[in-house]
């Protein structure tokens, strides 16, 4: 009988390239995301020691053009986290996008290798089948050749 040969194997094969390529995208988009995450860390750690500082400023003496500077930068460092805030949440999108091209992927190429799983099963069904159909007939040769000799 014929070596088995999955006909759709090319396609397998485009379909587990694919998906490398779609997990690729996915850490590329994972680290994107940590990334503009510890920048937002970063930010906030900002505004924290800011706030700090303008509490003990307050507490002590402080120029008025010193002050109308802290509550600038205090305005900026807010406007920053919030435009941080927004560049996190683009990046958790690309994330989710990431993982669901992969899951899509993933589920094809599964799909495939059941397929595959199946036809390698029918195979070798049909090559038992085969094998066991020539030994009966070797059998059944056998069993005339032997009455003929005989008679």
């Amino acid at each position: 009988m014929k070596r088995f040969r999955f006909r759709l194997q090319r396609v397998m094969d485009a379909k587990l390239s694919e998906e490398r390529l779609r997990q690729r995208e996915l850490g590329d988009a994972q680290g994107l995301l940590l990334e503009e995450e510890r920048k937002l860390r970063t930010l906030i750690d900002q505004l924290a020691d800011e706030e700090v500082q303008q509490r003990q400023r307050i507490q002590g003496s402080m120029r008025a053009g010193d002050a109308v500077l802290h509550n600038s930068w205090y305005r900026e460092l807010r406007t920053r986290i919030r435009t941080q805030n927004l560049e996190v949440d683009k990046a958790a999108k690309l994330v989710e996008e990431a993982r669901e091209r992969l899951t899509e992927v993933s589920k094809e190429k599964r799909v495939l290798e059941r397929l595959k799983e199946r036809r390698q099963e029918e195979h070798r069904q049909a090559t038992l089948s085969e094998t066991q159909n020539m030994l009966d007939d070797i059998g059944t040769r056998k069993q005339t050749l032997e009455k003929g000799h005989r008679g």
